[in-house]
């Protein structure tokens, strides 16, 4: 599988995380909103929220390593776009990290899960929106097909030395 492939695979993925973490939070807002009981976040979606984190940031790593040096290579031009995508990056990891740093009675609350939630889905869905419409797209014009099989296991060693258990291939 090439890079462009697994990196799309990979936005596939996300937003099936995203979709069932979108279920998740609504059943929560619902809850609440019915209840009157702002208390009391349930463990599945934080924890579907923890998996979506973990994705991304590994996603993320394999963009970063592998295709925006190959794309800067073959068109320097690009290097704007690929600046806005590594700001979207940062953004994403301080949203996740501001969660996560949160003390316990707050992440308990609905509300913080509604808001955390809703502002990654938002940044990302444009985020993923964007790469396919724009970079994804110049890659395939610009990489050699060779190249992106390479790169394409060079993300998969990436892979497996962040998640040993990985049954990427």
């Amino acid at each position: 599988m090439n890079l462009l492939e697994s990196l799309r695979e990979d936005h596939r993925r996300l937003l099936r995380i995203m979709e069932r973490l979108d279920g998740k939070v609504l059943g929560t807002a619902r809850r609440v909103a019915e209840s009157g009981d702002g208390r009391g976040a349930e463990s599945e979606p934080i924890e579907i929220l923890e998996l979506l984190v973990r994705e991304v940031t590994r996603h993320e790593e394999e963009e970063i390593r592998c295709l925006f040096p190959a794309l800067l290579l073959h068109a320097p031009e690009l290097e704007g776009i690929l600046r806005v995508m590594d700001e979207d990056h940062g953004v994403i990891a301080r949203i996740a990290h501001g969660l996560w740093k949160e003390p316990p009675e707050v992440k308990r609350s609905p509300t913080w899960l509604i808001l955390g939630v809703t502002r990654i889905a938002n940044i990302l869905r444009s985020h993923i929106a964007r790469e396919e419409a724009e970079i994804y797209l110049a890659a395939e014009r610009l990489i050699p097909k060779e190249e992106l099989e390479r790169l394409g296991q060079k993300a998969r060693r990436i892979r497996r030395r962040r998640d040993p258990w990985s049954h990427a291939t």
